[in-house]
This record gives structure tokens, C-alpha cells and sequence, in this order.
């Protein structure tokens, strides 16, 4: 197995480009540096916890690039070949590669200076997600932008966080309980580029996910009531503090309003039978 898995590139025979990255520490320094500079040797223990083979990846040479040592490592011939990598095997190729790297690097950061938290608020329709809810969105909408650009996608090596944006799907996962339609999620979603196009099937997929999680609130809910009518006889009138579950949504509730967790109840009290109580 090679040293470092890049995937298959190239389909059906096509040709492709790959381009691996990794932490300025794995390179070695050059030679005329202080060894005995502590950052280097700070560097230097956490590349001896790498598999030898992963370091010399990285840090090719004119005696073995970067196949040569794959090949080696996996007890095969190697056979060199014209520019089969950079900066070795072909170093104008290394001078392009940067220049592609740069240009998506400014693209990306550019797109995040540009985005601003959305100041939009829940209509009641959905809970706010709790942290277990929210890393299980992320995990879902990030497959989601994975599936459909690799649909749409025109080339290849194009990742899909040209196509949704790392900064705007957390926005999305934060705010998902306030994208109760297509022009709510639009808001929240200020900077993609294709809301326009892909908007309503990002909405469909939310919403079916937002309705898992409200009948999950709504079991635990169930579940954490009163176990008797006596039982809730006893609870504040018009208001039942369903434990745990309710606590929760209650401090989200309190921080999306801006309203105090103490001091005058009333206010609390007023707004959660208006938004909570049928």
C-alpha cells in the first residue's frame, strides 16, 4: 500500500493531477540551518513518529522522487518516467501547481471576508439543534454538497467546497432551526453562489432532517412528562418543564430572544406559551 493514499484522479483513463498537502513541519530544513534551533528540533521528534516512508514522500530528491519512494515501499520496480511528479521529475510543473494553490487559497479567503453571521430569528417551527444534533447535520449536509457536485461538477479536480463553502455550511448548521423556507435559508446562506440554482433542493433536504429531529424532541418530550394526570396538576399552569430536554431548548430559546434565564419570569413565561404552547 503507497505511503500516502491520494485516491484515483484520472477516470477511465483520463489524465489527472494530484496535489498532496501538508504542515511545513514535515518538510526537513535545509541544509545550513541550525539544528539545534528548538523549533527544528520540535520538528524534528514529530517526524520520527511518522512512518519513514511518509517522510521521504515529502521530502523528495533527485536520487528518489516522490513514485520512486511509493514504489519502494511497495516492493516494486521503479521505472522512471517523464515528469511523473514535481518538484523533481518536473519543476515547471511545481511553479504552475503554486500558482494554482494561490489562486484557490485567495478565492476562499476572500469568500470568508465577505460573510457575516445572518441576523435572523426562529419562527417557532423547529427547535435549535443541541451539539449532538448539530455535529450529525454537519455530517449530513457535508455529504449532501459531496453527492450533488459530484453531479454537477464541469471539472474534475474541482473540490466541493468551491460548490458549498466550509464557513457556509456552519452557518447553515447553526441556523438550521430558522430555515423554515427557501428565502430564510437564502439569508442565512447570503454568500453561496448557487443558492439561485440549488437553493429549493438544499431547502427539501433540510427540512426532511429538521422534521427527524422535531419528532426526536418531541418523543423525548413524551418521554419526560408527567407520568400521571395528578402528576401534571402539579406543574405551573399553562407551562410544563419537560426535564432535560425542555431545559435545553429553553436556553436556546432565551438566548435567541435575548431574554434573561432569571430575573423577571414572566417575560419568559409569556413568550414560551406564546411559541410553545398550542
Amino acid at each position: 500500500m503507497s505511503p500516502i493514499k491520494l485516491g484515483r484522479a484520472g477516470r477511465d483513463g483520463l489524465p489527472a493531477v494530484v496535489g498532496a498537502f501538508a504542515p511545513s513541519w514535515l518538510v526537513e530544513p535545509p541544509d545550513g540551518v541550525d539544528p539545534t534551533n528548538p523549533k527544528h528540533l520540535a520538528e524534528l521528534e514529530r517526524r520520527k513518529k511518522l512512518p519513514p516512508a511518509v517522510v521521504q514522500w515529502y521530502n523528495p530528491t533527485a536520487e528518489k522522487c516522490c513514485r520512486a519512494v511509493t514504489m519502494q515501499h511497495d516492493g516494486e520496480a521503479f521505472i522512471p518516467r517523464p515528469g511523473c511528479c514535481v518538484p523533481i521529475c518536473e519543476p515547471d510543473g511545481f511553479a504552475a501547481y503554486l500558482a494554482e494553490t494561490a489562486k484557490w487559497v485567495q478565492f476562499f479567503d476572500a469568500k470568508q471576508q465577505t460573510a457575516a453571521e445572518p441576523r435572523i430569528r426562529s419562527d417557532g417551527t423547529f427547535y435549535a439543534f443541541q451539539k449532538p444534533m448539530k455535529e450529525s447535520m454537519e455530517q449530513m449536509l457535508d455529504r449532501w454538497r459531496h453527492r450533488i457536485w459530484a453531479q454537477i461538477r464541469t471539472r474534475p479536480e474541482e473540490p466541493c467546497e468551491y460548490f458549498l463553502p466550509r464557513h457556509i455550511l456552519n452557518s447553515i448548521v447553526n441556523k438550521a432551526h430558522v430555515c423554515t423556507s427557501v428565502e430564510r435559508l437564502k439569508t442565512v446562506a447570503a454568500d453561496w453562489d448557487y443558492a439561485d440554482t440549488h437553493g429549493q433542493l438544499l431547502f427539501d433536504y433540510l427540512n426532511e432532517a429538521l422534521t427527524g429531529f422535531s419528532q426526536i424532541f418531541k418523543e423525548r418530550a413524551a418521554a419526560d412528562g408527567p407520568s400521571s394526570e395528578s402528576e401534571a396538576e402539579e406543574d405551573t399552569p399553562g407551562v410544563q418543564l419537560l426535564e432535560k430536554t425542555t431545559l435545553a431548548v429553553l436556553h436556546s430559546f432565551c438566548r435567541e430572544f435575548n431574554l434573561p434565564k432569571s430575573g423577571n419570569k414572566s417575560v419568559v413565561v409569556n413568550r414560551v406559551a406564546q411559541y410553545f404552547i398550542s
